[in-house]
């Protein structure tokens, strides 16, 4: 368990301040799995994992990941049921920021080979 916690620096804090209008902060505990609709992903994600044949290789592991993000990405429908728990309700306004973030990570996972 980690219990990394940071506040916004200086610039971030800034950069809300003109950009209010537009965004809404919530700031979630130290650990709150069950508040953060990333960890739905997360879990969605290593449930993928863990189902057929096992990954041997890191190149296996990683072409696993890829695929099950990508399918996520054509099934929105499942990602929007993310945020139809009632404990990440306040998160539903944006339901394109689950997407954003699905793109950022295939994104991300691609830039590292």
């Amino acid at each position: 368990m980690s219990t990394f916690y940071c506040l916004p620096g200086k610039k971030v804090k800034e950069w809300l301040a003109r950009k209010e209008e537009r965004i809404e902060i919530f700031y979630l505990l130290p650990y709150s799995p069950g508040l953060n609709p990333d960890e739905y992903l997360n879990c969605d994600l290593k449930a993928g994992m863990h189902c057929g044949k096992p990954a041997r290789s890191k190149v296996q592991l990683k072409n696993r990941v890829i695929s099950h993000m990508r399918k996520l990405q054509r099934r929105s429908d499942r990602v929007k049921k993310y945020f139809k728990h009632e404990k990440i309700l306040y998160a539903a306004q944006p339901i394109y920021l689950m997407a954003k973030l699905i793109s950022y990570c295939l994104n991300w996972r691609t830039s590292l080979s």
